[in-house]
């Protein structure tokens, strides 16, 4: 009974100390209050949605920022493997190199004497 009693208490007494007659504002005073609380709520809303721009730019700054870093890691991918095409080419060019050179060398000097004492029978590779 008397939490019900203390809250009839609270509640009149804050729907009476919220009349307008009980107001310690005068008209153009309150005027002025309820404009700048407008200008607080649209200013909220202004920076709310301002909010949400730098989010969103935050995320596609990060998406670019990714996708930049996959670009440099295969940009450099393949340079390595480039460089790896380049290496690989100059073997090639000089086993080939070895291979003409050891196709078309004269016998030496110890083949020769070798071919003379057996009779031309020793061959030469």
């Amino acid at each position: 009974m008397r939490t019900l009693l203390l809250f009839l208490i609270i509640a009149s007494g804050t729907i009476y100390a919220q009349s307008p007659a009980n107001s310690p504002l005068t008209p153009d005073e309150g005027r002025a209050v309820l404009g700048q609380l407008y200008e607080l709520r649209s200013t909220r809303e202004e920076i709310k949605t301002l909010e949400s721009y730098i989010s969103r730019d935050q995320e596609q700054d990060n998406r670019e920022k990714v996708n930049s870093d996959r670009a440099f890691e295969l940009e450099r991918k393949a340079t390595d493997l480039a460089q790896k095409e380049a290496d690989m080419q100059k073997d090639k060019a000089e086993l080939y190199e070895q291979l003409y050179r050891s196709a078309t060398r004269k016998p030496g000097v110890g083949c020769r004497i070798a071919r003379a004492v057996t009779l031309g029978i020793h061959q030469c590779n």
